[in-house]
């Protein structure tokens, strides 16, 4: 499993260090200029700010590789271990527990559990092919079909229910 951007198959901890510097200046820049114009996230400010320094090549080549061994380093680390420990906290036992003693509410549960199961399963699928690079792809599919799902169950609900 190969996180290098530099075509060597693996990733140097000078690489990954000096990615990891990248990341930290361009977010400490971004916050800093989030405060000074709040109207505007630090989030879109670093967007800004990675997209300029890129279209006027300021950063060697050297230096983008290294950030972008240290984006798959942690894209490979990282965000499987984060989506889990959200997701975990986000659960509420009392509302899931709810379902099993609701049987129209399970019905509409199980039912909007198979119809999204049909187009989910981005991050498994994408991870299994080491493919995450896709990502920004598959998400707008997701959130399309997301959409979709969305109005089908709005006109069943009523029915079911």
């Amino acid at each position: 499993m190969s996180i290098s951007s530099t075509g060597y198959g693996y990733s140097t901890f000078i690489n990954l260090g000096v990615g990891l510097i990248v990341a930290g200046t361009v977010y400490g820049f971004a916050s800093i200029i989030g405060m000074l114009v709040p109207i505007i996230h630090s989030y879109a400010w670093m967007i800004l700010t990675t997209a300029l320094l890129k279209i006027f090549n300021i950063v060697p080549k050297r230096v983008e590789n290294a950030a972008r061994d240290w984006y798959m380093f942690i894209n490979k680390t990282m965000i499987p271990a984060i989506l889990v420990a959200v997701s975990i906290a986000l659960i509420n036992l009392e509302e899931l527990l709810s379902v099993f003693t609701d049987l129209s509410y399970f019905t509409v549960v199980v039912a909007t559990i198979l119809f999204a199961g049909i187009g989910s399963g981005d991050v498994a699928v994408l991870g299994a092919s080491e493919r995450m690079n896709l990502m920004a792809f598959a998400q707008m599919s997701s959130r399309l079909g997301g959409g979709l799902i969305l109005v089908i169950m709005s006109f069943l609900v009523p029915l079911l229910l």
